[in-house]
């Protein structure tokens, strides 16, 4: 294995390119941070005579706005909170909800709009909660259900066992399932049904189909709800 050391042209090379991107990114970093500021400063400097104006700086520089953010938003949630205007400052209502800024809105119909995405968000929420506690709900019943009643191939298994105990020659047999739809009953139990091929009395191979229904118990053991059938194919 050859090894290149630290000295090697080519590992300074490689070591100089990756530390030049890196101050490059820091750089446009910085000066994009620095427009953003540059930004607020001009929104401040508008907002007295030109609000309109003020308010596209104000968005602009809004993420650089640090303990600002609070009066920068009530300033564009104000100013935008005019009939045709409503969604665009529901969209900064809703920017500051989720910073989570004590904004004092000014204006009544911002205060309006606040209230509103804050009955919006609280109907949302209580669904979501609903929809979550009525899957859960549902979940643990199923699972209840599940541990009460068993499965399906639960309910094979245990039906294959009555089945292998009324063969003459029950190491042999083979157990294959017939392809039928599983249907549990209304009371819990299962209806089984499937093919198995084993050797008769005189060692010859047989095939039966066999079909039943089988139930788990109050004391979680299985039993056959009524004979469980086998015809010869």
């Amino acid at each position: 294995m050859r090894l290149i050391s630290d000295a090697h042209p080519r590992f300074r090379a490689a070591r100089t390119a990756v530390v030049a991107l890196i101050l490059c990114c820091g750089v446009i970093g910085c000066d994009f941070n620095k427009k953003q500021r540059e930004a607020l400063a001009e929104g401040d400097r508008l907002y007295p005579t030109d609000p309109a104006a003020a308010i596209v700086k104000y968005k602009e520089g809004y993420d650089a706005a640090g303990p600002r953010k609070a009066e920068v938003l009530q300033r564009i949630v104000d100013h935008e909170a005019r009939p045709l205007n409503a969604v665009e400052a529901m969209k900064w209502i809703e920017k500051g909800l989720n910073e989570k800024l004590q904004v004092e809105y000014t204006t009544p119909k911002a205060r309006e709009l606040l209230a509103q995405v804050q009955h919006e968000r609280a109907e949302a929420e209580a669904k979501k909660k609903a929809e979550k506690d009525a899957k859960n709900k549902a979940k643990g019943a199923a699972n209840e259900k599940a541990a009460r009643y068993g499965s399906y191939t639960e309910a094979m298994s245990q039906a294959e066992k009555v089945v292998r105990r009324n063969l003459p020659s029950p190491n042999d047999a083979t157990f294959r399932a017939l392809g039928e739809p599983v249907v549990q009953n209304p009371d819990g139990s299962w209806q089984v049904s499937g093919r198995v091929t084993t050797r008769d009395a005189f060692g010859s191979l047989v095939t039966y189909r066999f079909r039943g229904t089988m139930m788990k118990t109050n004391d979680r053991s299985w039993e056959s709800v009524g004979d469980i059938i086998l015809d010869p194919e």
